[in-house]
């Protein structure tokens, strides 16, 4: 965090020659956007002093590291393996297709076929992540983020509080991320080459072991709902009521505190296949009746049965942002997806259910692999949303502390808008979510 950006190269660099050594394998530089106009001097002086096999830099939000956070200001995080095979790939921009997935010859990377895991950093706002995670191998763990420009606004990123149901849909709102085609592109850097926008990607080897885990902001209030009209990122029915009047229903099944944290921001679940669940009696008047929407649902494999209903946890959950609501209209706006046949949960930010779920997913990623591997043979890179941090928690360096109370060799990270990860046995994006890439050596 030194203010001379020279000074503040040769203490991570430093940092890092005394804990790995020279010529590390691989090195990841986040560098926040006040530093921009210095990037080409920091990688520079990164590649010539620590001499990395691969260097692969991003600019960012915000930083973590060493058990800290830095959400605001100048600062840079690096970090670094020393030993076995990685690649990394420079992709470029890529368009935004309507159904999520493209067929550009740079979408699937052309990584060894014994490689343990990918970690993507993309640019929001240049780079279609959701279509790049459908062309990649099913089998291979990831992780990894995607990071708005420095001119979108900090608000872009926070909570909208609560939306009253006359209000109309805010402006753009209807396009999902609006702020894409305003944002600049983040600047990008790999082994030379420097570019702005697209993404960088990084594939590790055999060498490895990745496991990743995603850790949610938001827990579900009211009950399921499954979609039954949408267009995208508008959602105007679900289980037999217009979507506004499905979230007034769940306003009304809130106690005070939910009602409270909902005027904070509200949020809306999509379940995906995967997801465990407790089935209970279908006693519900917000659930499906129509039969073709019961049988929708089967066909996409989401949970509803004939009768009867899962009620869904944290973890089975792409959460994303409502962005606003149309009374009229009877719908809601998402930042994200969702389509006819979803089942969907209204969500709330929550610091003291987001705490515990960050606990509960760090002990079912360890604890099937002691004794073999212990936690202090992990490092890690970490992926937080922009709406964490103190806005979440109250305190700062939350998820950077949580982090080396698991004893992890080493974690850094930054702050970002999306987040890659697992949910149930697929992966895709988040949103008010941290996501995490854990790797030892696989001996």
């Amino acid at each position: 965090m030194h203010p001379v950006p020279a000074h503040a190269t040769g203490e991570v660099v430093g940092d890092v020659l005394e804990a790995v050594g020279p010529s590390p394998t691989l090195a990841v530089l986040f560098v926040t956007h006040p530093l921009t106009g210095t990037f080409d001097d920091i990688v520079g002086a990164v590649q010539q002093m620590l001499q990395p096999s691969h260097l692969v830099a991003i600019t960012t939000g915000g930083v973590l590291g060493c058990g800290s956070e830095v959400e605001d200001g100048s600062a840079l995080a690096l970090w670094a393996v020393q030993g076995g095979s990685v690649e990394t790939f420079l992709l470029p921009s890529t368009p935004f297709s309507a159904d999520s997935t493209t067929d550009d010859e740079h979408s699937v990377l052309q990584c060894s076929d014994n490689s343990s895991g990918l970690v993507l950093l993309a640019d929001a706002g240049t780079f279609d992540v959701t279509g790049w995670l459908s062309a990649q191998n099913p089998r291979l763990a990831k992780a990894g983020a995607s990071f708005a420009g420095p001119s979108r606004s900090r608000s872009a990123t926070g909570q909208l509080g609560w939306i009253p149901p006359a209000q109309r849909l805010t402006e753009g709102s209807a396009g999902g991320l609006g702020h894409r085609a305003r944002a600049t592109p983040n600047v990008l850097f790999r082994n030379g080459t420097k570019v702005t926008g697209g993404a960088l990607a990084v594939a590790f080897g055999p060498e490895f072991v990745m496991h990743t885990l995603v850790s949610q902001s938001c827990r579900p209030v009211g009950k399921p709902f499954t979609v039954t009209k949408a267009e995208r990122t508008v959602l105007y029915a679900m289980g037999g009521h217009s979507a506004s009047e499905a979230l007034d229903l769940t306003v009304e099944l809130c106690d005070d505190t939910e009602r409270t944290l909902l005027r904070q921001g509200i949020h809306l679940g999509v379940v995906v296949n995967g997801g465990l669940g407790v089935r209970r009696d279908l006693a519900d008047p917000f659930l499906p009746q129509p039969r073709d929407e019961i049988e929708g649902v089967q066909r996409a494999g989401r949970g509803l049965a004939d009768g009867v209903v899962q009620e869904f946890e944290m973890g089975d959950f792409v959460v994303h942002q409502v962005l606003g609501s149309d009374r009229s209209a009877g719908a809601i706006a998402l930042s994200g997806p969702c389509e006819i046949g979803d089942v969907v949960q209204f969500q709330v930010k929550d610091s003291v259910a987001a705490r515990s779920e960050y606990q509960q997913r760090m002990v079912e990623t360890f604890a099937p692999h002691r004794p073999v591997a212990l936690p202090t043979a992990y490092g890690a890179l970490l992926f937080a949303s922009a709406t964490r941090g103190a806005a979440l928690f109250g305190t700062e360096h939350h998820d950077a502390a949580a982090a080396g109370e698991y004893s992890t060799k080493a974690s850094a990270g930054a702050f970002c808008s999306t987040q890659l990860g697992p949910v149930g046995d697929l992966y895709g994006q988040h949103q008010s979510a941290l996501s995490m890439a854990l790797l030892r050596a696989a001996d």
